[in-house]
């Protein structure tokens, strides 16, 4: 399980702070799953691929009632928890909700 604060992955401006690499690559995954819990449009058309090489599967995620991101995998064991997620720059909280159709 990875556990994770999203904070850690910003600098002082709120921008992403590591270089490309490694880190990169997982501050852009945690990012891209705090966007896909936090979009307000459950149809959304936001996917996030597993980060393990070998894994097809599709990320899970959900705002946990304790302000964490609970997020598993479709088809492997890879899951995590984010915490310190909200105001940063992945969170889509703040976006208008959609418009019920017509």
């Amino acid at each position: 399980m990875l556990i994770t604060n999203a904070q850690h992955f910003l600098d002082s401006k709120g921008a992403i702070a590591p270089q490309p690499g490694p880190a990169r690559a997982l501050a852009e995954f945690i990012g891209a799953v705090i966007a896909l819990a936090t979009h307000p449009d459950p149809e959304s058309d936001i996917t996030v691929k597993c980060r393990k090489k070998m894994c097809n599967g599709e990320i899970f995620a959900t705002d946990a009632d304790n302000g964490e991101i609970d997020w598993s995998c479709s088809h492997c064991d890879e899951e995590g928890i984010i915490s310190e997620w909200k105001d940063t720059l992945w969170d889509l909280t703040s976006l208008p909700p959609p418009e019920i159709g017509n």
